[in-house]
């Protein structure tokens, strides 16, 4: 397992050979196929047959009641619900993964997919964002809290030379491993507040420099995944040492909690309750709230310090 990917509702992984497993809820065909209203959830994972031996495939993403899948040569497939999915000329939900039309059309190159929530970030070879989905909060980066219902550029982030882009459940991050610079817009009480020089602002609905991106130094950042409640998942490499910390509010402040793991983290993904960890081998770690079957382990339960995710086929 190469990528991971985790919403409040579903989970994804991608193996190095391309193919993806989708496990925890598909109310809205979020794993990619048609399932019996009576069979809403899979607390084990299931391969994505529409995707099956598609070494295409090179980035995962979800959110909510979406999925994103990024192909090799630049374009998007999704499924799901439609609004957060993009896909502004299908009616109801969609079952199987679609190309994302507004951005083939136009040969938008993309490198980078995000998603969370209800709304889902693509970065593309020009170092351009766009985002679309419900807008509620500010998340999509346009000013206002209206959705777009297909891939619309921020443009506040045009010539900011953006590398890596994330998405928490009502908050959204673009960073710059050139300048060092982070930029978050979204709903507060995702833990903006404490990270920006502007705490009293309720929400940020453009993209706002983080100047204090406590208690962790953002200069090595490596990795980084957005949540909500459980804020989020960073990974920082200093010298070849490499640190994963899981970041939580606690009595007010924003607290990095070391997540000790025994090999080299090369993709993390964080909802907002529980979070995975792909290793260097191929493994999965696991963790936090097993609600819709979302952790993969073929129950139900809660796990609060991560393990291995044991039913997930590795090598393939």
């Amino acid at each position: 397992i190469v990528q991971v990917a985790a919403s409040h509702t579903h989970s994804l992984a991608l193996s190095a050979g391309g193919n993806c497993f989708g496990w925890g809820s598909n109310e809205y065909g979020q794993l990619g196929f048609f399932s019996s209203p009576n069979t809403k959830s899979f607390p084990s994972p299931v391969e994505i047959i529409a995707l099956k031996n598609n070494k295409y495939v090179q980035e995962i993403a979800c959110g909510d009641t979406h999925s994103l899948f990024l192909m090799s040569y630049g374009h998007i497939k999704s499924c799901g619900n439609r609004i957060p999915a993009g896909h502004n000329l299908i009616d109801g939900n969609i079952y199987q993964p679609q190309v994302l039309k507004r951005l083939a059309e136009r040969n938008v190159i993309i490198i980078q997919i995000a998603a969370c929530g209800y709304h889902s970030l693509a970065l593309d070879r020009d170092c351009d964002v766009y985002s679309w989905g419900h807008g509620a909060g500010g998340v999509l980066g346009h000013g206002d809290d209206e959705p777009r219902l297909e891939p619309t550029l921020i443009r506040g982030l045009c010539s900011q030379n953006v590398s890596k882009i994330d998405c928490g459940s009502e908050c959204s991050a673009a960073y710059s491993k050139y300048t060092k610079r982070l930029f978050m817009w979204g709903v507060d009480h995702c833990g903006l507040s404490y990270i920006t020089d502007y705490s009293d602002i309720k929400a940020w609905r453009r993209p706002t420099l983080c100047y204090n991106f406590l208690p962790i130094p953002y200069n090595n950042l490596s990795l980084l995944a957005l949540g909500g409640g459980l804020v989020g998942a960073v990974v920082t490499t200093t010298s070849s040492v490499q640190a994963a910390f899981q970041l939580r509010r606690e009595d007010g402040a924003l607290v990095a909690r070391p997540l000790h793991i025994s090999r080299p983290c090369i993709a993390t993904a964080c909802a907002d309750e529980h979070l995975l960890l792909a290793l260097d081998d191929g493994t999965v770690l696991v963790a936090g709230n097993g609600n819709h079957g979302r952790l993969g382990t073929g129950s139900h339960a809660s796990i609060s310090t991560p393990i291995l995710l044991s039913t997930l086929p590795w090598g393939k």
